[in-house]
């Protein structure tokens, strides 16, 4: 009912979910996550069905409709060249979900208030997955070993990492644009708690991503540069000092090697994928068949240190999601992929300076940090396979949708500050 009635409450409620697939009863084969998918993509074909599909990526952003279209038929397509059709065909499967939910959140979000509502959805579940563990209800340490890596209810440190990115940089950019000083404190307590599991992650991918968000956060800042650069700065210093004086000698460690020796098998696995689309360079070797074709080229030449990770019965993707896609689906379908990404943050840069002639500070803030961190999601993703992961599409859904939002705000008269709010004076102005 939710769903129907409100879509963007539904798909906010699904974000949070997605962020326990780790927790019991929540993720599996039979799962809420899977049951909560369907409920709101069957809301979504009934907007469609009811002539109610507003907004519309196709009529918004052809481009970009077009790319995740074709991009889903030739993974499906992949199934002809694929060694393992049936592993092709439930790959592309997979895909095709991801890609809808990229549909779905655009038709969502209609408004800056529906933005706002999502963008606290997003970071409820951040801090949830963070929260619940860390206080004994869960385990959260990387599952496997003695480290104390920390993962949350995602389960893999890297991705939690690169999933607070985004929650990070709207927790700092919502403090900034908000009136009200009971929610800057609540984002502020959220921005400081999503940074400390952000540590305790261990993720040098995330740290990566983090620096990226850094100069995306200066370069795309607008009015908020000044604070950022400030903010920034303060953050560097404190990060400097914790790993230099506090840190435990292996979390440093972790922090300051990019050697491939420390790279836990990333560099044999980025080595034999790429040989791998040297071979296969414009079809790819189909759809989620990398660990099905990778244990053959142990065969050949190549140094691989960490073979174990080719044998294994379930094999391990490349930790790389671009070259993954390049690897599964080569040229063709990494382009449209590329091209599907570049046309979303093209949109979202258009949407933004609308809202900045536009005068709405608070909505322009919102979607200046959502750009930020999605791009150091992007980047944190260089070193984790990401194809799938649910968070990636109803992010890139939902910055594509800041041009609806930008749309609406050109239809209304823009709200006037009121008076008697307790912190009226922290709106940010050119």
């Amino acid at each position: 009912m939710l769903a129907i009635r409100r879509l963007v409450a539904a798909v906010g409620l699904f974000t949070v979910l997605t962020f326990f697939e780790g927790a019991p009863g929540v993720g599996g084969r039979f799962s809420m996550v899977k049951l909560a998918t369907f409920v709101i993509l069957l809301a979504w074909a009934g907007l469609i069905g009811g002539r109610r599909w507003r907004p519309n990526l196709f009529a918004e952003q052809p481009v970009v409709a077009w790319c995740a279209v074709v991009l889903a038929a030739w993974a499906a397509a992949s199934v002809l060249w694929a060694i393992a059709a049936g592993t092709a065909a439930s790959g592309a499967f997979r895909l095709v979900q991801m890609l809808l939910l990229l549909f779905v959140a655009f038709a969502a979000i209609r408004d800056g208030r529906e933005l706002r509502l999502f963008a606290w959805f997003y970071i409820v579940g951040a801090v949830l997955t963070a929260i619940v563990p860390l206080v004994g209800l869960g385990a959260g340490a990387e599952a496997g070993g003695p480290s104390t890596r920390f993962g949350g209810y995602v389960g893999n440190p890297n991705n939690l990492a690169a999933l607070l990115l985004p929650a990070i940089a709207l927790t700092a950019f919502m403090w900034l644009g908000s009136r009200r000083r009971p929610e800057r404190r609540v984002l502020l307590a959220c921005g400081l708690l999503l940074l400390v599991t952000l540590v305790l992650t261990q993720s040098r991918g995330g740290l990566v991503g983090l620096a990226a968000m850094a100069v995306a956060t200066v370069a795309f800042g607008g009015p908020a540069r000044r604070y950022a650069v400030a903010g920034l700065a303060v953050l560097a210093t404190a990060g400097i000092a914790y790993f230099a004086a506090v840190a435990p000698a292996e979390q440093r460690a972790r922090a300051t090697t990019f050697s491939a020796a420390e790279s836990t098998g990333r560099v044999d696995l980025w080595r034999i994928g790429w040989r791998m689309f040297e071979d296969h360079p414009l079809q790819g070797v189909g759809m989620q068949n990398f660990t099905v074709t990778a244990p053959a080229y142990l065969e050949g030449d190549l140094d691989v240190s960490r073979t174990d990770l080719f044998l294994r019965n379930t094999g391990t993707l490349v930790h790389n999601t671009y070259l993954n896609v390049l690897t599964d689906l080569g040229v063709v379908g990494g382009l449209l992929f590329f091209g599907l990404i570049a046309g979303i943050i093209g949109s979202a840069l258009a949407a933004i300076a609308a809202l900045a002639r536009a005068e709405d500070r608070a909505t322009e803030l919102l979607a200046r940090g959502l750009l930020s961190g999605v791009i150091g999601l992007l980047v944190s993703y260089f070193f984790f396979s990401a194809q799938y992961e649910k968070q990636l599409w109803l992010l890139l859904g939902t910055l594509a949708s800041l041009s609806t939002v930008a749309a609406a705000r050109h239809r209304r008269p823009v709200e006037e500050p009121d008076p008697d709010d307790g912190d009226a004076d922290a709106v940010l102005s050119y």
